[in-house]
């Protein structure tokens, strides 16, 4: 047994095992803790005796979080990781909507306890994506810009140095022109396997990958006038552990942009950012006295933005598209000794919706299409040792 695991090791059944540890519950150096009020620990390695957490009061950890306690956890409140960082959503082109930027990855928290009591929450919960931003016409000047392209999401593991995962990838953004088109979808992380535990009674299992954002709506134009804008595109997510990406900007016009007569200005919506994936919950006792609430549960898609037309000529014509919704983060990893919990939810987000197309007003004959939305994010992986 050595750690850290590369991609591709065999887990066998007593990597984990606290029997076979030295010291597997730490060395209570740290003392005991009474959690009575919103609390963070700012070290990532805590060794406890006993730790309580009261009812009504969270203890928030690193997003990379070790935590022994030689003597007891006492859970009646909420313990969860910090998510990690999310990605910026592209910037949207004269007056187009921002893409959103991605919901952060849920973190990860490995508990080892002589005895794990209560009936609190140990989350690692990825958070929802930000929604794109509303197109806002120009109606003035003689300019266009396309939007910029979202981020893509950073790869990521189940625990530091554990196993790298794949991430979501970027929105694109919307461009304008005669006609526009709206960004191209995000796509999310594809799924690997995660390998059989020897002698645990562990099937193997597919490690969902990250859901796909939704495209952009393209803008619509006629040859009487001026460039349509296209929306930006949702990001896709990423794995477990990975992070999603965030959304494409729209593409934006200005009232005289390229026509021969009169013409309204034209704004694409954003693309939602993907929700973050859940995180990673190790939590094992020797003794089990507890009934907690797991959760790592994927973060949900931001919506796209709508498009906007400012009407500013009764005789323009174009339409701006709406942005696509983000992808939906996937669900987390939870591996726990049998009887600790009453609930589990490792459940993928939804994905977002995609904002609506507008047509010009006062002269409404046409209009820029809807966003897609995104995808809904796999359900994650539970496992009992």
């Amino acid at each position: 047994m050595s750690f850290p695991k590369s991609d591709g090791d065999v887990l066998n059944a007593q990597d984990f095992n606290i029997a076979t540890f030295s010291k597997p519950l730490g060395d209570g150096s740290d003392g005991d803790v009474t959690v009575s009020s919103n609390t963070t620990f700012t070290e990532n390695i805590k060794n406890l005796g006993t730790l309580t957490v009261q009812s009504g009061n969270t203890l928030t950890t690193q997003s990379d979080q070790l935590l022994f306690c030689d003597t007891k956890l006492d859970n009646e409140g909420v313990i969860e990781p910090q998510n990690y960082s999310a990605n910026n959503g592209g910037g949207g082109g004269n007056g187009g909507g921002g893409g959103g930027n991605s919901g952060g990855k849920g973190g990860s928290i490995f508990i080892r306890a002589a005895e794990l009591a209560g009936s609190g929450t140990i989350r690692a919960n990825g958070n929802n994506g930000n929604n794109g931003g509303n197109g806002s016409a120009t109606c003035s000047g003689d300019n266009s810009s396309n939007g910029g392209n979202g981020s893509d999401g950073s790869e990521g593991d189940l625990f530091s140095g554990f196993r790298t995962l794949p991430s979501g990838k970027a929105g694109g953004g919307g461009d304008t022109g005669t006609p526009a088109s709206g960004g191209g979808a995000g796509s999310g992380a594809s799924s690997t396997t995660v390998r059989s535990i020897p002698n645990a009674s562990v099937p193997s299992a597919s490690e969902p990958g990250g859901s796909g954002g939704g495209g952009g709506g393209a803008g619509w134009h006629n040859n009487d006038n001026g460039a349509g804008a296209g929306g930006g595109a949702g990001g896709g997510a990423g794995s477990i552990g990975a992070s999603g990406g965030s959304g494409g900007g729209g593409g934006g016009a200005s009232a005289s942009t390229g026509s021969t007569e009169d013409a309204s200005g034209v704004a694409g919506g954003g693309g939602g950012g993907a929700g973050g994936s859940g995180g990673f919950i190790l939590l094992e006792g020797q003794t089990i006295n507890s009934s907690y609430t797991l959760e790592a549960e994927g973060g949900d898609g931001g919506n796209g933005g709508d498009g906007d037309t400012g009407g500013c000529s009764s005789d323009a014509a174009e339409g701006a598209g709406g942005g696509g919704g983000g992808g939906g983060g996937a669900g987390g990893f939870i591996l726990k000794s049998s009887g600790v919990a009453s609930s589990t939810s490792v459940t993928g987000g939804s994905g977002g919706t995609g904002g609506s197309g507008t047509s010009n007003s006062p002269g409404g004959s046409a209009s820029g299409s809807d966003g897609t939305d995104g995808n809904s994010g796999d359900s994650g992986i539970i496992i009992t040792v």
